[in-house]
């Protein structure tokens, strides 16, 4: 089977596109066509395959998205006769899927809370969120008369008139675990919400902190940010400090995990890496 994969608006390594469902379709013996924003610096060619065909379009973010969307347009168009199956992942590739009668059948994956989701973004104006969160209410109704749902959270139910499969987010893992290594590590990979264990994430930072944490060289603390009332993103950081030469070297290392779809477009990092460079010009 062939499988036209697309998103605009996730990274192209998202790991339930990327690394579960591409995945999953090429180790089933399907070829795929993913159309991404696959230029990205940290998204490499090697991960391509004989299976596995990218297709580069831009990345919409903030109200930059016609571009975008045009594009994805022009790729799912050129790539639809040849399809047995399209597996879009945004509400705006809604806006950009050919005809029904020049395409093949279309699920829509919903992974994100996109009308809640809104309500975060800097880049729309706030009168406009209330009726912008009614549009898309509307739209996923109407979408579910003309695509087929796949739901990744149960709570997503209800924004639906029709019943849809709930395929929940899992993760591979290894028949032969890696031996630990000689330091006291706990590591969280994947994406949380209140549903998915916030609340006990924090707590258990908390609890560990006495016991991680070594005066002179290492701290390891919690924190989650807010807008407004909305809580955004939890994180937990470790800093460690080792000697290098005279001087001596700080390692920043962060886990964040945003909530409810907020999207960050890179401003924690841009943030962070701003408080280092004050940080070493006050040292100096």
């Amino acid at each position: 089977m062939r499988v036209v994969v697309c998103t605009i608006v996730h990274h192209p390594a998202d790991a339930r596109i990327y690394h579960r469902q591409i995945r999953a379709l090429l180790d089933a013996g399907h070829e795929v066509r993913y159309i991404a924003p696959v230029g990205l610096q940290d998204f490499r060619s090697e991960r391509t395959g004989p299976s596995l065909q990218l297709t580069a379009v831009p990345r919409a973010a903030g109200r930059r998205r016609a571009g975008a969307i045009l594009a994805a347009r022009s790729a799912l168009a050129e790539h639809a006769a040849g399809a047995d199956l399209m597996l879009i992942h945004d509400p705006e590739l809604l806006l950009a899927l050919p005809s029904r009668r020049r395409r093949p059948p279309v699920i829509w994956d919903v992974h994100e809370d996109t009308a809640a989701a809104l309500s975060t973004k800097p880049w729309l104006p706030r009168p406009l969120r209330p009726p912008a969160a009614v549009a898309v209410h509307t739209a996923e109704r109407m979408a579910e008369r003309y695509v087929h749902l796949i739901l990744a959270e149960r709570g997503y139910v209800t924004r639906f008139a029709q019943p849809h499969p709930v395929v929940p987010n899992t993760t591979y893992v290894p028949d032969v675990p890696a031996p630990p290594d000689d330091g006291r590590r706990v590591v969280y990979v994947g994406h949380l919400s209140p549903d998915r264990g916030t609340a006990e994430m924090i707590e258990l930072a908390r609890l560990l902190r006495p016991r991680f944490t070594v005066p002179n060289e290492r701290i390891i603390l919690s924190y989650d940010m807010h807008i407004g009332a909305q809580r955004i993103s939890v994180s937990l950081a470790t800093i460690e400090f080792k000697p290098a030469g005279k001087g001596t070297k700080l390692v920043l290392t962060e886990q964040g995990v945003f909530l409810d779809g907020y999207d960050d477009a890179g401003s924690r990092e841009r943030g962070t890496k701003g408080l280092l460079d004050q940080l070493e010009a006050a040292l100096r």
